[in-house]
């Protein structure tokens, strides 16, 4: 009897294996092992690595954006909540890792992007999704009167994404909450009115 193969199944494994160790760092051949399938039926749902790392940052963004957009319709949550909800549930999946399992986007927008088109393309897609629902937070946040109107949302939401990428990297370095700490004690405070 031939075994089924689940595409996500294979991409979710891949996703794992990519956020902890890099792009670069993970063979096919290392992802075959790890779902225990042969070769061929890699192949038969991805043409190439580099495709396969396509469709995985669309699978994980997709799950991040799904999770940010509940947040951002919450009506249980004021702005300022939503945005520190939405970076804390990041942060916390980071530090269950010991801050070796980190974003995907992150990894191989630093890996990749330099060498290939696709992948910074879609890591582009995926970040101006982010941003946009990120966004919509902080202008309810402003709104509200909790973060300040000296800059634009878009400003902000700029702001709060580069410095939250830029932290991304110091725990993958030092894998201390320091980073995480002053996120939330210092840069946040940063937009607030």
């Amino acid at each position: 009897m031939n075994k089924k193969h689940n595409k996500e199944d294979i991409l979710r494994v891949g996703i794992d294996l990519m956020r902890t160790t890099g792009y670069h760092n993970v063979g096919v051949q290392e992802v075959i092992k790890t779902c225990s399938i042969p070769k061929g039926s890699f192949y038969n749902f991805f043409e190439s690595k580099e495709k396969f790392a396509v469709q995985a940052i669309q699978l994980y963004s997709s799950d991040i954006l799904e999770f940010w957009t509940q947040i951002e319709q919450s009506q249980e949550l004021n702005g300022e909540q939503k945005v520190h909800a939405a970076f804390k549930v990041l942060f916390n999946e980071y530090q269950e890792g010991n801050y070796q399992r980190t974003c995907l986007l992150g990894n191989l927008s630093l890996e990749t992007c330099s060498s290939s088109k696709a992948l910074g393309r879609q890591i582009e897609q995926s970040w101006t999704e982010w941003k946009e629902v990120l966004r919509l937070m902080i202008q309810q946040a402003r709104e509200e009167g909790s973060f300040s109107n000296r800059m634009s949302s878009s400003a902000i939401t700029n702001f709060l994404f580069d410095t939250f990428y830029g932290i991304l990297n110091r725990i993958k370095v030092e894998r201390s909450s320091l980073p995480v700490k002053q996120f939330f004690s210092v840069y946040i405070p940063m937009v607030q009115a």
